[in-house]
């Protein structure tokens, strides 16, 4: 009987414990419109390909989020000067890959298939 008890005290702890709270990145990618032209910070996987870099969660896998410079950033690394944003595109370019955490804000794109991007403003890299 007292382990029943103890059983079914334990359950009723357990059942009464929240629920964590989504992926902030994951709720982005799903829910765009809700953050565009909205500064955020989201941390995740950040990786460069040819042509572009993303980035990811482990708890949404399969999605992921373009990352872009401004097009009116003026970082120029031939001179040494890097706005912070351009200083996270060197080193991510330098690591190809790294867990980060990025401010920007979302928009709209104008590429096909990507309709939104995360414009960064700032970033850091996981040592």
């Amino acid at each position: 009987m007292k382990y029943l008890l103890l059983l079914i005290a334990s359950l009723g702890i357990s059942s009464c414990t929240p629920v964590g709270a989504p992926d902030p990145l994951c709720a982005a990618i799903a829910n765009p419109d809700r953050y565009v032209g909205k500064r955020l910070t989201l941390a995740g996987h950040a990786q460069m390909q040819q042509h572009s870099s993303t980035l990811r969660s482990d708890a949404c896998p399969d999605r992921s989020l373009l990352i872009k410079l401004d097009q009116n950033d003026s970082s120029d690394a031939s001179k040494g000067m890097l706005s912070p944003a351009g200083a996270f595109f060197t080193e991510l370019a330098r690591r190809r890959g790294s867990s980060v955490v990025i401010s920007g804000h979302m928009i709209r794109t104008q590429e096909p298939g990507v309709p939104y991007a995360l414009v960064v403003e700032s970033g850091s890299h996981s040592h």
